[in-house]
């Protein structure tokens, strides 16, 4: 083509066009009427599953799933005018969800009462043992009697048995090599 033919063509495009959206903003064209809502995803049948899978990550708050995936109102345009489109999405099946184990509670081990035997002392049928708590301070105890967090619970043949009592366990104090039954 030449030159002013060239020009005369592009010319009288620009002018049809020019046209053209003056008519369609005249018209009143300003409204989105032919604007159709984004296509929503369906659920496609995960492989080698049977279930299909989800097609969003469920979230309960609305605001977090985005707005690419709720259409538009009746009339045509969105309020916000704002579409998420580069919000995460995986393509792969979700993960099952496996519970947790029981974990099995531990209770911690009772301290062994910080007493030293030192004696006894019969008084008729009662016997009251002598114990030193922390070396120093005398203690006189027979059974059923509390000091401190332990309740002293009687003598056997391993040992002094005490009660822990925030635990309730039992624990006991070896015999002197001393020790005689009935002295």
């Amino acid at each position: 083509m030449t030159s002013p033919r060239r020009k005369a063509l592009l010319g009288s495009l620009l002018a049809i066009t020019l046209a053209l959206s003056a008519w369609t903003l005249l018209r009143g064209g300003g409204e989105d009427e032919g604007v159709v809502a984004p296509a929503r995803r369906t659920a496609v049948p995960a492989p080698g599953g049977s279930k299909p899978a989800p097609s969003q990550p469920s979230s309960p708050d609305p605001a977090a799933r985005g707005s690419a995936t709720t259409p538009a109102p009746e009339g045509g345009s969105r309020s916000s005018g704002h579409v998420d489109v580069f919000r995460a999405y995986s393509y792969e099946p979700p993960r099952p969800r496996v519970p947790a184990a029981p974990t099995a509670v531990v209770q911690p081990n009772a301290p062994p009462p910080q007493l030293a035997y030192t004696g006894r002392i019969f008084v008729g049928e009662q016997v009251i043992y002598l114990f030193l708590r922390g070396g120093v301070e005398p203690v006189r105890l027979s059974e059923g009697d509390v000091s401190g967090e332990y309740r002293f619970l009687g003598v056997d043949s391993s040992g002094f048995t005490f009660e822990y009592l925030p635990t309730k366990q039992e624990v006991s104090l070896p015999l002197p090599g001393n020790w005689q039954e009935n002295p």
